[in-house]
C-alpha cells in the first residue's frame, strides 16, 4: 500500500470514529425537554462532521 491509499484508510478511519463519538454523546446528552440545546448541538455537530469531512478530502486529494 503507498502513501496516499494510507492516508485515505486513515482519513476514513478518523471520519468513522468522530461520527460514532458524536452519535454516543448525542444519545447519552438527549433530553427532549431541551430542544433548543438540543438544536445547538446539532448544528456544532453538524459543523464539525463538515469540517472533518473536509479536512479528509483535503487529504485525500493531496
Amino acid at each position: 500500500m503507498d502513501q496516499t491509499g494510507l492516508v485515505k484508510v486513515v482519513a476514513t478511519a478518523a471520519v468513522i470514529v468522530l461520527l460514532l463519538a458524536l452519535n454516543w454523546l448525542a444519545r447519552r446528552y438527549f433530553h427532549p425537554d431541551s430542544y433548543q440545546r438540543l438544536n445547538r448541538r446539532l448544528l456544532i455537530g453538524g459543523a464539525v462532521i463538515l469540517l472533518s469531512l473536509l479536512v479528509a478530502a483535503l487529504l485525500v486529494t493531496r
